[in-house]
């Protein structure tokens, strides 16, 4: 971008400013929404703020307004900041990101409802155009709920968000439900797992763990078929071990593959031409020791012997040239949620499930 030389009226409202000793340093900033391509106006913003902070020697910033996860996608981050390089806009300032500072936000928003500044209102979006006077001829109007006293907006301003993976055994479970039934159904939200025992139009977002093994593993059937055996590797006091090592039992025993469970990595239990399953993360010591003793046998992963893994991490694309997954969309629960809680409209929603075949298998 051309080092430009110009005068006009923003120009001279910073000329005074700096003048009077109002900034000692220009600090400006171009602010997109990752949710689409840059256009020509885009390009005439980043212009205009990137010139100026080099005509002053000052900053120039890059902040994404990255607070809308259900229109907005890492591809336009990408391409965004190709398009500042294309165009020579360095942001010397620094890259930021409004996600970054949600909690300072909230802190906030809670700050203006106590001291009675701002309020929950409850209007469509059709009733707050109509209420804004948008009609022509028509006078805008206040809010109905706009009234409402601190206390009562407080309340109605947050959500509880929890994702119930606690200990499986009878009494916790009961401490559990017992906790959650005095959170009111409209502010509480159940992610990744649904206690159905739990009565209440409450919203939820989860993965039907005891289903969910059986049909993701269904992608690889055909391959599946041609091993010799399909080995699970997991702990008896995990999560997963109860309901998703049914489904696998269920699914082997329907598709007549044999099957072994497994809750610790020896020699023994790692033969050529079979499958491998780790319940646990990525980061379970279980998937690091079945690699480690199968290069010790001089097994390939993916040749001699095939690994997946149980729930999908960004990381999976690196290990092992990349780890294949059985695992639901936590992108999509976590867009569901945001949903449900901009919408306020609560609901009972399974993610999709999938598997992501990669070098592994």
């Amino acid at each position: 971008m051309a080092d430009e030389k110009f005068s006009n009226f923003l120009t001279d409202i910073i000329d005074a400013d700096l003048a009077e000793g109002k900034v000692d340093v220009v600090h400006t900033r171009f602010p997109p929404e990752p949710n689409g391509y840059l256009h020509i106006g885009s390009a005439k913003a980043i212009f205009i703020n990137y010139t100026i902070a080099k005509h002053y020697g000052g900053l120039f910033n890059l902040r994404f307004d990255d607070t809308n996860p259900a229109r907005e996608g890492d591809e336009y981050v990408q391409s965004i900041l190709q398009d500042l390089k294309w165009l020579g806009a360095e942001p010397n300032g620094g890259i930021f990101y409004g996600s970054d500072y949600f909690e300072r936000c909230y802190e906030y928003a809670e700050q203006l409802i106590k001291e009675g500044k701002a309020y929950v209102d409850d209007l469509t979006r059709e009733e707050m155009q109509e209420y804004r006077g948008n009609d022509a001829g028509k006078p805008s109007r206040p809010s109905p709920y706009r009234d409402r006293t601190p206390e009562e907006n407080l309340d109605l301003f947050d959500y509880y968000v929890i994702t119930p993976h606690f200990p499986l055994d009878a009494a916790s479970q009961k401490r559990v439900l017992k906790i959650l039934t005095r959170i009111p159904n409209r502010k509480l939200i159940l992610v990744d797992h649904w206690m159905k025992e739990l009565p209440g139009n409450y919203g939820a977002v989860y993965q039907d763990f005891a289903n969910d093994a059986y049909e993701g593993l269904g992608y690889g059937l055909k391959k599946l078929k041609t091993c010799s055996r399909f080995n699970v590797v997991t702990l008896p006091s995990s999560l997963y071990y109860t309901s998703v090592g049914k489904a696998v039992e269920r699914f082997c025993r329907d598709n007549d593959i044999a099957v072994e469970f497994h809750t610790e990595i020896t020699p023994g239990i790692i033969r050529e031409k079979e499958v491998y399953l780790i319940l646990n993360s990525q980061y379970d010591l279980g998937l690091i020791e079945l690699v480690r003793r199968a290069r010790e046998l001089n097994f390939r992963v993916g040749r001699d012997i095939s690994i997946i893994s149980y729930n999908e991490s960004p990381i999976n694309e690196i290990i092992l040239n990349g780890l294949t997954t059985i695992s639901t969309d936590f992108r999509q629960m976590g867009v569901l949620v945001a949903r449900m809680i901009l919408e306020k409209s609560l609901s009972k929603v399974k993610c999709d499930f999938q598997m992501i075949c990669r070098n592994t298998f």
